[in-house]
């Protein structure tokens, strides 16, 4: 009989005990005292892991942990611990009397905690995405993916259970995973994350990396068919964006696909009519391919030497003093009196009156990454005065091909 009673009383005890762990965890949460709090209501729910009540209040301490800046540093998995205990809690609310009253009395403020802790991730979030952005550190990005990630999963329950409605994309919240996923050298993720915006056209500021990146990432993998899909697809929904055009003029060129190629550069620049960059990339391919090396036969030639002529023109017109459209302009000029003999002296005048701008400014400057085109112009201005009969001239652009390698030496 005495070891019967001895057991009871010990049960009775134990009961006394647990239920003022929850009161006195509710009251230390109310000081703020976090660590007490924590304390209490681990030692309650260790004793009742099924109570409903007490799974709950141990969200909403976690919670308050995560959301501590100091606290948080402590306890560093606090808001998953408290988003596991709020999703058991409110699983199981109706085998509690005192979270169905909770809720039905004030919904908002019962779903507060739950709530909170998609800000506490975000925060998170963003205070690690920075210190990786300082630290770079690609464990440090990561975290802050993590936290992003787990954010959007506190979205999606919030969602599922009917609390607050988040969209079926959060932009936010996808492409800041998605930045910190490339940071971190994690490509499945950055892709997954990334599609997620660009197949649910997402438009708008902050856009372009995600639809860069994924097109990029496809001409990369050589997957041209999802490749030529994507980059339609930002040239579509981001069209001041230039890099659509110009990655398709890339992937053209290295196919050597000229007809696209060059409507490639007609659309960029119908986009950008004051760029000479655009203009002279356009002149350049073309002239390369009307004098193709391997002799193959031009078709229309005629018709693109006329749309080199006008690039080069209206480069000019606005800067003539540019280097490499005089240059081009040069060779133009060299190459038509090369293929008319009867317009030859003419036409190498012209030339030389090109090539007469750009030497003297390769010669002020004398890089050393100038030094290659220098010796070509003033190369080809010897070949042109040997055929204009001008033996003086010849010997000058000789002797300064001759000095190219000693003059050009600047950095």
């Amino acid at each position: 009989m005495k070891r019967a009673l001895l057991a009871f009383v010990i049960l009775i005890t134990g009961l006394a005990v647990n239920a003022q762990d929850i009161k006195q965890a509710k009251k230390l949460l109310e000081k703020k005292d976090l660590a007490g709090a924590r304390t209490q209501i681990d030692a309650f729910v260790a004793a009742n892991p099924d109570k409903a009540e007490g799974l709950y209040l141990k969200g909403k301490i976690y919670e308050a942990i995560a959301a501590d800046e100091t606290m948080r540093n402590t306890v560093p998995d606090a808001a998953k611990i408290a988003f596991d205990a709020l999703k058991l809690a409110i699983e199981r609310k109706e085998t509690s009397n005192e979270l169905k009253l909770a809720e039905a009395t004030d919904t908002k403020k019962f779903y507060d905690p739950l709530i909170a802790l998609y800000s506490d991730y975000y925060k998170s979030g963003v205070a690690a995405f920075n210190a990786a952005v300082a630290s770079q550190q690609q464990g440090d990005f990561e975290k802050a993916m993590s936290n992003f990630m787990s954010a959007e999963n506190v979205g999606k329950y919030l969602t599922e259970i009917k609390i607050a409605q988040m969209p079926i994309v959060d932009t936010v919240i996808v492409l800041n995973i998605g930045q910190a996923a490339v940071n971190a050298g994690k490509e499945a993720t950055a892709l997954k994350y990334f599609k997620k915006l660009v197949d649910a056209n997402i438009q708008g500021a902050g856009m372009e990396l995600p639809y860069e990146w994924v097109a990029q990432y496809y001409l990369d993998k050589k997957d041209y068919d999802n490749f030529l899909k994507y980059q339609a697809l930002g040239s579509k929904n981001l069209p001041g964006d230039n890099y659509f055009n110009l990655v398709l003029i890339d992937y053209y060129s290295g196919k050597k696909d000229y007809p696209n190629l060059f409507k490639g550069y007609e659309e960029i620049i119908a986009k950008n009519p004051d760029s000479s960059i655009y203009r002279l990339e356009y002149a350049s391919e073309m002239f390369n391919f009307a004098y193709r090396q391997d002799g193959g036969k031009v078709e229309k030639k005629d018709e693109y030497l006329k749309t080199i002529f006008t690039q080069l023109t209206k480069i000019l017109d606005k800067h003539p003093d540019d280097v490499k459209a005089n240059w081009l302009m040069a060779q133009y000029y060299y190459n038509t009196g090369v293929e008319n003999k009867t317009t030859s002296k003419e036409n190498f005048t012209k030339s030389l009156t090109y090539l007469a701008k750009s030497i003297p400014q390769l010669e002020s400057s004398s890089l050393k990454q100038d030094k290659s085109m220098y010796k070509s112009m003033v190369n080809l201005a010897s070949t042109m005065y040997e055929q204009l009969h001008q033996p003086d001239k010849v010997k000058i652009y000789q002797q300064k091909y001759d000095d190219a390698d000693k003059k050009f030496v600047n950095k």
